[in-house]
Formats: structure tokens, C-alpha cells, sequence
């Protein structure tokens, strides 16, 4: 056998070998290959390790069941079994996005919005070489987006919105060929937007919103998306005149690009855009006309251009858009009427053109055809009569009509108005009757029919209109007595009624309006006594009585009024003493306090000083007034009152012997019974550092120390009310002690002086504090009003309306800034919530318990840190899951929880939100489904500019952001909350 032979024959045994070799690798690969594609339960299961799931959502992620019936898993719809997609989104999740989830070979769809993710953007998850839809809003990313974005290749939806995604807009997005959706809005992009957003030639949205970037301009490459149908850049620092590039977005149907510095005219072009549903560029700095040319916006349903420096007349071609439903004009300087052909449209359902210079008359027809919801065309020039029909659609919420020129009876049709929450006429010329039926809607909250010349009396009808909180009727041609019916008001806070002609008797029944804070009937002619119930309304602030006939005597209830800071009963016929129980009352706070013209007798039981003067008591001939010359009928008063304080004191000076006497042979007794659960040693040894100088003892404290005037308890110990001698309350928080080794100090004096130290309005002062070898007593100053957490409460809610929870909200961030920015070194409170923060008589807030959290880890027994509780539920940053710290961020989370509980009334965490879900994710979700701020409001007061509310929900969900780099600084909310208080947009918000 020759060579060539011997090599075949040797080849010939090597290749089945070979053969059988390669097979084997190939049937290992797809034994491997097709393990892979038929165990998703693994993957899944690994994927679920690096999630953290604190509310047990992925309790049915178990290897026992098929993953399609696992809760957000998406199967293919035809074979239910090959997985399409995942949807966690708003599980309250957070830990680590694995990329292990990248294994799954059809995984087309990843969507975790309204979570807790944080870290870097997972760049890694462009291994899911299948994914069209990617969806990573309201989460804690950070950091940049990678220039690699372009590797997402097959991405036609990207939405990374409201994370802390920094730095330069990548260019690199530009070349995701099949995006279609991009959201990016609410990150904190720099930079210029980038004009390779150009080559996205399938983008139907684009949403920028809310983001920093630095050039003032739109890229003019924009004008090639041609098939963009969404495009949203509100609050991006845009300036100079709007783009006429604009009109080649032929698709265009939403066009937002409000909150910017845009100036110059409203360009024609933007009219030439057959799609366009929503035109909106509010808080802008436009002037000119409103181009006729709007009547070509055939598809027009909402018109926005509130807030800007437009003048002309409104154009008559706007009556051409018959899908138009929300139009709003206001806050400009349009002149000229209202085109009467509005009436003719039959969508409108929003019409807000206050404060213009508008003139003539209304439409009698306006609502004849529409289900008119808001009809708001206050602070104009207009005349002529109040159309009747405007309720006509049966869901009217707002008739606003005050400073105009309106005549004439107000319409009688509006009795059937059921849904009507606020009537604002004032300050017309309106006249006749106020109809029956409009006085008893059950809906209304305001009705303010002020300043016109309205006769007839208050109808008993009144007590039906049980939500009413502001009845105003000052300044008309009213008459007849109160009705009782308006006892009926629980919710009442602001009753106005001077200058009319009302007579009869104060009803007692006013006495049940618990909330009522302000109550003007001056300038009437009531008769009779004042209700002694008037003093038992304890939030009352004002009283104005003046220029009445009333007669007896002021009402020694009135002491009890600890809110009151303006009285005026002058010019009436009341007789008899001035209560000595006037004397409890701060009156040097008051603002007024007169008491002139009467009939007024005896001493002044109180010293004048501030508003109290001798110009309080004037034409009060019997009145012994300090300081003043005295009638002889005074001195003998005053000598009578001599001889009988002699006898009285006498008499108080064998009481207090005998009194003595029983204190001693009690404090024998108590030497061997302990009398309160807190061991307290009366006798021993008290060290008592004060921080300011003081007007008590520690006697006055430590005998405060009784069951009955408990007012509070927690974590930290018991909080006592002690009245003190002279009339004025404190309040005593007794320290949990620690067992067995609570004489140590362990740097509690260190902490006590450094919040002894601490000076600002709206930090609740600590006066001083005593301690003894059992015993640690912080002494406080004393808030009439308790705490915020208290007055969100259902029944005490109404208290606070729109200013005093702005009000409160700025004063807690000055707060909150003031211990952050302006301590050496910065103090964190740790726990911000409603209970911790303290409302003074003017409601302003005082933030309690900073610094205790620290203390409380000194004195608590072994075993109790506040470093493991760092604060309340519902309230702890997130990252304390995962860094186990707390930081001054964490107090900024605190706080936005606490702004979003003042806006929606609604605990942090509460079974209505949903599985997973907290007040957080709640607003968010809300917000991002388009929904609207009335789903989320506090129903229980009215608001204001809608605007303004969004705003302010804003800056809650930048505190809230999942990762702390992300949040504004407190210095940063103050500054925000104050750009809120004077914008030109909500400064209007009081009077709407």
C-alpha cells in the first residue's frame, strides 16, 4: 500500500472522528441554547435578587408558577408564553437593575417608572438587543446620559424623565433611528439642545420641559422633524422672538412652550399648523395682537396665552374655532369686547379673561350651548347685565364677575346651580334681591356679593350652604335680622356685613360657626346683647361690632378669645364693667382695640399700652381710665376698691397660710408615693440653665407637672402646658430618662446649648432647661394653635386656607434653611413631619424637636438610636435603605412630603394610593397620566391659579427625588417658594 493510500486511509479514520467531535460541540451548544430559551424562570429569579422590595409586590415571583401570571411580567399575546416585556412601574422598588434581565431573548419592553432606582443610567440594558421601550421616569439616575445612548439601536420610546440625568445633552441621541417618543423632561440638563435631534426623522414626541440648558435658542434643525406631533419646551430658558421654523411641523397637535422669556409677537406662521389641538405660551413676555389669522387653527381645543403683554381686541376669528374648549387670555392688556359669537361654541367649558382692559357688554347667550365650567372675567371694564344662561350646562364651578360695571339683578336661573362653589360679584353695581335659592347652595364655599346694591335680607336658606366659608355680603342695601340658620356653618371662617342696614338680635347660634375667624357687622343697626357664644369661637382673630345699637354688657367670655387681635364694640350702647377677664388676653399684640362711645363704667383692668390707648375709651364718662384725671364718682370707686383689696388681701393671707400648712403635710405624704410615672423628685437638687432672661422659676415649671395638663407625648417624653404667674404659657417637654445611667451627661449639656442658642422667627425658641439626677426638662415657648399635623386633621382642615398653608410652607423652608445654611455646624432635624411642626396665634410655623433626635441617642437605654429610626413613616429619604444615614437632603425629602400633604390633604402613606404606592408616587402618577390638579388638591379649601399649584407640586417632587444629589438645597426651596410669592402669574392668586 503506497503512501498517498496509507494517507487516505488514515484521513478517512480521522474524519468520523472529527465528525463526531464537532456534533457533539454543536448539540452541546444547542442543549445550552435551548436551556437558555426555555428557563426565564432563572433569569427572572436572578433579576429579583438585586430588587428590594419593601411592600411584597413580587410576591408571586416563585419558580413554582409560570412567570406569564407573575405581577408585571408581559407574555407574547398569541403563544402567552415567550416573554415580551416588563411593567414595574410604581411597585415602590428599589436596589439594582440587574443586566442579567438582557438574557431574556425577546425582551422588547422595560418599564420601571416611579420607583426608587437610582445610580448611573444602565447603559448595559443596550444589550437587550430587542428593546423598543425603554422607561425609567420618576426615578433617582444621575450622572450623565452615556454618549453610547446611540447603541439602543432598535429604541422607538425613551423616557427617562424627572430623574437628577445631568450634564450636556448627548449629540450621540441623534442616531437612534427608530425613536419615536423621547422624554427627557424635569432631568437637569445643561448645555445646548442638541441639533442632531434633527436626524430622529420618526420622533412624533418630544418632551425638554423643566431642564437648565444653556443656549437661549431652538436649534433651527428642528424644523426637519416633520412628523413631530407633541413638542414641549416649558421652563427652558428660552428667550428672544419664537421660531417661525415652527410651521413645518406640519403634524404638530401640542405646542407647550410656556414658562420662558420669549418676547416679540406672536408669529402668523404658527396659525398656518392644520393639526395644532393645544397652543400654549403663558409666563412669556409677548406682546402685540393675537393674530386674526388664529381662526385657520380649525382643531383648536385649548388656547393659552394667560400672562404675557398682548393688547388689542380679542379677535373676532377666534369665534371660528369650533373645537375650542379652554381659552385663556388673562393678565394681559387686551382691550376692546368680548366677541359675542363665543356663545355660539359648543365645547367651551373654561373662559378666563380677567384682568384685562376689556369693555361693553357680555353675550346674553354665553352657556347657552356649552357646559361652561369656569366663567371668569373679573378686574376688566365691562357693563350691561349678567347673562342668565351661563349654568345653563349644569356643571358650572365658578361665576367670577367682580370690578367691573355689571347692573341689574343678578340672574334667578342660578338658583338650580348645584355645582357652583364660589359666586364673586363684588364691587358692581348690581341690584334687587339676591334670589332665595342662591343663598342655599349646597356646593358654594364664597359668596361674595360686596359693594353693589343688593337689597332684602339674609335668607334663612343660608343654612343649606353647609360648605361655605366666606359669606361677604358687606356694603349693600341689606336689611331684616340674621337668620339662626346661620348657626348651621360649620366650615364658616370669614362673615362680612358692614355697612348695610341689618336689625334684630346677633343670632347665639353663631356661636356653633367653630371656625370662624373674621366677623365685620359694623355699621348696621343691630340691637339687643352681644352673644356671650361669640367667646367661645376660638379661632377668632377679628370682631367688628362698631356702629350699632347694642346694649348690656361686653360679654365676660370674651377672655377666652386667645386668637383675637382686633376688637372694635365702639359707637353702641353697652353699659357695665370692662371684663377683668380681658386682662388673660395678649394685647399687646393687637392690632385694634376700641371701646369708644359707650356706656362704659369702672376701672380698666389692664394697662394701656400698644393698640390699647386712651383713644380706646373715649366718650365712656364713667370709665376710670390709668394715667387720666378721675371724675369724683371714679374716686370713690377707687377708694371703695382700696378697702375692699385690703380685706381681700387679709383674707387671701390666711388662705395662703393654711394653704402652706396642707402643701407640707402633702409633700410628707408624697415623700413615700410616687405620684407620676416619670419619678419625678420634687425635693431634690434642680439646676436650671437659662438661654435669654426669664420671667418664671423653676417652682412655676416643675409644678406644671401634673396628669391634667398633659398635652402631648412621643418618642422623646411628655409635653406639659404650665401656666405661669403671670398669665402666660410655656411648654415643658419631660426627656425619657435612661435607665440606670442617666446622671451621665455624654454631651447632652453640649446639645441643649447648642439648641439654647439657636435664633430664628421660625424655629420654636427653647427658653431654658432644667435637669436634676432623674430628670431632663426642656422649656419651650407656647403655640396657642398646636401642631400642623393637628389642623390637616378632617375636622380642623378648612382653618387652612390657600395663604395661611403658603405661608406655612415658606416659614418651615426658612426654617429648615436657617438650621442647614446658617448653623456652624449645620443642624439636621431628622424628623420633619406635620406633628414637628408648631403654629403660633399669627399661624406661623415654628419647627419643633430639632436637635432631639441627636440628644435622644445620649440619654435612651443601650440598644435605641435615633440613627435606626430616623424619623417617621412616610416621611424617611430613601436612601436611608440603602446608606443608612441621614443627611441635610433627608430633611429636604421631609420637607417635600410635608408640602405635598399641605396641597393634597392627604397622608405620606394611605390605602387609597394603591399596592405599592405612596403620596409621592401617587402625585406623580396623577401628573403623568394627565389628569390634573383637581384629582389631587385638597377639596376641602379652594385654590388659586392652577398654575401656581402645579408649581408648587413641582418643588415638592424635586425634594422627593429618589437620590439626594438630585434635590434642591433649602436655601434653593426658600428662594423658589419666593420666586412663587411674587411671580407676576400668582400673585393673582388670592383674588381667584
Amino acid at each position: 500500500m503506497n503512501s498517498r493510500v496509507q494517507t487516505n486511509m488514515s484521513e478517512a479514520s480521522y474524519w468520523p472522528k472529527a465528525y463526531i467531535n464537532v456534533m457533539l460541540l454543536l448539540s452541546l451548544s444547542l442543549i445550552v441554547l435551548v436551556e437558555a430559551e426555555q428557563s426565564p424562570v432563572e433569569t427572572l429569579m436572578t433579576f429579583k435578587e438585586g430588587l428590594r422590595d419593601s411592600n411584597g409586590i413580587l410576591y408571586d415571583w416563585q419558580s413554582s408558577k409560570p412567570p406569564c401570571n407573575w405581577t408585571g411580567i408581559i407574555c407574547d399575546s398569541l403563544t402567552n408564553s415567550a416573554i415580551r416585556g416588563i411593567d414595574l412601574s410604581y411597585k415602590g422598588l428599589s436596589g439594582v437593575l440587574s443586566p442579567v434581565i438582557c438574557q431574556l431573548p425577546n425582551l422588547a419592553t422595560i418599564e420601571v417608572a416611579g420607583n426608587r432606582f437610582g445610580g448611573p443610567f444602565p447603559a448595559w440594558l443596550s444589550n437587550c438587543t430587542k428593546l423598543v421601550k425603554l422607561d425609567l421616569s420618576f426615578n433617582g439616575f444621575l450622572g450623565p446620559l452615556p454618549e453610547a445612548i446611540s447603541d439602543f439601536g432598535s429604541l422607538t420610546h425613551l423616557d427617562i424623565s424627572t430623574n437628577g440625568i445631568s450634564g450636556s445633552f448627548p449629540e450621540s441621541i441623534g442616531r437612534l433611528p427608530k425613536l419615536q417618543y423621547l422624554n427627557v423632561s424635569n432631568c437637569q440638563f445643561s448645555g445646548p439642545i442638541p441639533s442632531l435631534l434633527a436626524n430622529l426623522s420618526d420622533l412624533t414626541t418630544l418632551f425638554l420641559s423643566w431642564n437648565f440648558f444653556s443656549s437661549p435658542y431652538l436649534p433651527p434643525s428642528l424644523a426637519n422633524l416633520t412628523r413631530l406631533q407633541v413638542f414641549s419646551c416649558a421652563r427652558c430658558s428660552l428667550y428672544g422672538p419664537i421660531p417661525t421654523w415652527l410651521e413645518n411641523l406640519r403634524e404638530l397637535k401640542y405646542l407647550e412652550l410656556s414658562y420662558n422669556n420669549f418676547s416679540g409677537s406672536i408669529p402668523k406662521e404658527l396659525m398656518h399648523l392644520p393639526k395644532l389641538e393645544m397652543l400654549e405660551l403663558y409666563i412669556n413676555q409677548l406682546s402685540g395682537n393675537i393674530p386674526a389669522e388664529i381662526g385657520n387653527l380649525s382643531s383648536l381645543t385649548d388656547l393659552d396665552l394667560d400672562s404675557n403683554y398682548l393688547t388689542g381686541p380679542i379677535p373676532e376669528e377666534i369665534t371660528l374655532l369650533k373645537n375650542l374648549g379652554l381659552l385663556h387670555l388673562w393678565n394681559n392688556s387686551l382691550t376692546g369686547t368680548i366677541p359675542p359669537g363665543l356663545a355660539e361654541l359648543d365645547h367651551l367649558y373654561d373662559i378666563s379673561l380677567f384682568k384685562n382692559q376689556l369693555t361693553g357688554n357680555l353675550s346674553w347667550h354665553l352657556g347657552s350651548k356649552s357646559k361652561l365650567h369656569i366663567f371668569d372675567v373679573s378686574s376688566n371694564q365691562l357693563s350691561g347685565l349678567v347673562p342668565p344662561y351661563l349654568c345653563s350646562g349644569g356643571v358650572m364651578l365658578k361665576i367670577i364677575l367682580f370690578n367691573n360695571n355689571f347692573q341689574g339683578n343678578f340672574p334667578e336661573e342660578y338658583y338650580s346651580c348645584t355645582t357652583l362653589k364660589r359666586i364673586r360679584v363684588q364691587n358692581n353695581h348690581l341690584s334687587g334681591t339676591v334670589p332665595k335659592g342662591l343663598w342655599g347652595l349646597p356646593n358654594l364655599t364664597i359668596l361674595d356679593i360686596s359693594n353693589n346694591f343688593f337689597y332684602g335680607s339674609v335668607h334663612p336658606n343660608i343654612g343649606r350652604a353647609i360648605k361655605l366659608q366666606n359669606l361677604i355680603v358687606s356694603h349693600n342695601q341689606l336689611s331684616g335680622p340674621l337668620p339662626k340658620e346661620i348657626g348651621k356653618l360649620q366650615l364658616l371662617e370669614n362673615f362680612l356685613a358692614s355697612g348695610n342696614s341689618i336689625s334684630g338680635w346677633i343670632p347665639s347660634e353663631i356661636g356653633s360657626c367653630s371656625n370662624l375667624r373674621h366677623v365685620y357687622l359694623d355699621a348696621n343697626k343691630i340691637v339687643g346683647e352681644i352673644p356671650t357664644s361669640l367667646g367661645f369661637l376660638a379661632y377668632l382673630t377679628e370682631l367688628n361690632l362698631a356702629g350699632n345699637q347694642l346694649t348690656g354688657n361686653i360679654p365676660d367670655t370674651f377672655g377666652r378669645l386667645r386668637q383675637l387681635a382686633s376688637l372694635n364694640l365702639s359707637h353702641n350702647l353697652l353699659k357695665g364693667r370692662i371684663p377683668s377677664s380681658f386682662s388673660t388676653l395678649d394685647l399687646l399684640s393687637f392690632m385694634l382695640f376700641d371701646l369708644s362711645f359707650n356706656d362704659l363704667s369702672g376701672p380698666v383692668p389692664f394697662p394701656l399700652n400698644g393698640a390699647v390707648s386712651v383713644k380706646s375709651f373715649r366718650a365712656n364718662p364713667r370709665l376710670c381710665i390709668p394715667g387720666q384725671p378721675m371724675s369724683k364718682q371714679c374716686s370713690k370707686t377707687e377708694s371703695s376698691l382700696r378697702d375692699l383689696l385690703w380685706i381681700l388681701s387679709l383674707v387671701l393671707a390666711v388662705c395662703l397660710v393654711i394653704v402652706s400648712i396642707v402643701s407640707i403635710i402633702i409633700r410628707k405624704m408624697m415623700q413615700h408615693k410616687d405620684w407620676s410615672k416619670e419619678k419625678l423628685t420634687m425635693n431634690s437638687h434642680w439646676n436650671i440653665v437659662p438661654f435669654g432672661q426669664l420671667n418664671f422659676g423653676k417652682e412655676e415649671i416643675l409644678g406644671s407637672l401634673q396628669r391634667e395638663n398633659l398635652i402631648g407625648h412621643g418618642g422623646a417624653g411628655h409635653v406639659y402646658r404650665a401656666m405661669l404667674k403671670n398669665n402666660e404659657f410655656v411648654a415643658v417637654k419631660m426627656l425619657h430618662r435612661r435607665d440606670g445611667d442617666f446622671c451621665q451627661d455624654n454631651g447632652f449639656t453640649a446639645e441643649i446649648e447648642t439648641m439654647g442658642s439657636v435664633r430664628q422667627r421660625n424655629i420654636l425658641r427653647l427658653l431654658c432647661y432644667l435637669s436634676n439626677n432623674e430628670t431632663n426638662l426642656l422649656v419651650y415657648e407656647y403655640m396657642p394653635n398646636g401642631s400642623l399635623g393637628e389642623l390637616l386633621q378632617q375636622s380642623k382642615a378648612c382653618m387652612l386656607d390657600y395663604a395661611i398653608r403658603f405661608k406655612i410652607a415658606l416659614g418651615t423652608a426658612q426654617g429648615l434653611s436657617y438650621l442647614h445654611h446658617d448653623c456652624v455646624p449645620p443642624i439636621v432635624h431628622r424628623d420633619i413631619k406635620p406633628n414637628n411642626i408648631l403654629l403660633d396665634d399669627e399661624m406661623v410655623p415654628h419647627i419643633a424637636d430639632f436637635g432631639i433626635a441627636k440628644i435622644l441617642d445620649k440619654i435612651m437605654p443601650a440598644g435605641y438610636t435615633v440613627s435606626s429610626v430616623p424619623g417617621s413613616i412616610g416621611y424617611i429619604a430613601p436612601e436611608y435603605g440603602y446608606a443608612n444615614r441621614v443627611t441635610e437632603k433627608s430633611d429636604v425629602y421631609s420637607f417635600g412630603i410635608v408640602l405635598l400633604e399641605l396641597l393634597t390633604g392627604k397622608q405620606p402613606v394611605a390605602t387609597e394610593f394603591g399596592e405599592g404606592m405612596d403620596i409621592v408616587r401617587w402625585v406623580a402618577a396623577k401628573l403623568r397620566a394627565g389628569k390634573g390638579l383637581q384629582q389631587i388638591l385638597d377639596t376641602r379649601i379652594q385654590w388659586g391659579s392652577e398654575q401656581h399649584m402645579l408649581f408648587l407640586v413641582r418643588i415638592a417632587l424635586l425634594c422627593t427625588n429618589n437620590f439626594p444629589h438630585n434635590r434642591p438645597s433649602m436655601k434653593e426651596v426658600v428662594k423658589m417658594l419666593l420666586e412663587a410669592r411674587t411671580d407676576k402669574k400668582l400673585e393673582n392668586l388670592s383674588s381667584h
